[in-house]
């Protein structure tokens, strides 16, 4: 039996379109069996801005910024696979989304400095992404594609989105200014399910794969 985590991230500074999203990923992920989901709501979380003061090279540690990101590193470690869901400002990413990106720098010292202490290796883990943008061709893609492009910065493995409408990720149309909008847009449902299905599915298959390559 293989057993795996998927971690979803709703990085929006609200409670709304975007968790609703990243939940239905996270249903959609534990629907396929023997998989453990957790949500992170980034709304009234603290995450400031990695300053590059290279403290975490020198003390071998954790970024030493005393906020929020201590507690979700953890999960980040632990999940085998990753749903991040952001709405879309002025094409891209949300801010605080971007401050999370940037303070993970710490998790994959040990790639460029062999005696660091914290071992994580990302080529295990498996990533999707989710955008909300108020209109049906509003960003999407492009936030989407700056969440992939995180993804592969840190080499982990990234699935495909929903075909009918964005190929790369789940895009949903906020129709209009509410905080439940995604509901009226069905595409958008099936396509956040879709992208959590594939993340499971993937993740699970991965690690199957490592236990029967590391028994030969």
């Amino acid at each position: 039996m293989i057993r795996i985590k998927v971690l979803g991230i709703a990085a929006s500074p609200r409670k709304g379109n975007t968790e609703i999203l990243v939940r239905e990923a996270l249903s959609a992920a534990k629907s396929i069996g023997d998989v453990d989901v957790e949500f992170i709501s980034l709304h009234g979380k603290k995450i400031n801005p990695c300053i590059d003061c290279r403290l975490c090279e020198r003390n071998k540690s954790l970024c030493v910024q005393k906020d929020d990101m201590q507690k979700i590193y953890p999960k980040i470690i632990e999940a085998d696979g990753i749903i991040i869901g952001s709405p879309v400002y002025f094409h891209t990413i949300s801010a605080q989304l971007k401050a999370l990106m940037d303070r993970t720098t710490c998790l994959f010292k040990s790639e460029y400095d062999p005696s660091f202490p914290i071992k994580l290796d990302f080529t295990k883990k498996v990533g999707g992404a989710i955008a909300v943008g108020y209109s049906r061709h509003g960003g999407t893609e492009h936030a989407i594609q700056t969440i992939i492009n995180y993804f592969l910065s840190i080499h982990m493995v990234v699935v495909s989105g929903y075909t009918p409408y964005v190929y790369i990720g789940g895009a949903a149309w906020q129709v209009v200014d509410e905080l439940d909008a995604v509901k009226r847009d069905e595409i958008s449902i099936k396509a956040a399910r879709e992208v959590g299905k594939r993340v499971a599915e993937t993740a699970k298959l991965l690690k199957l794969g490592l236990e029967i390559i590391n028994k030969k």
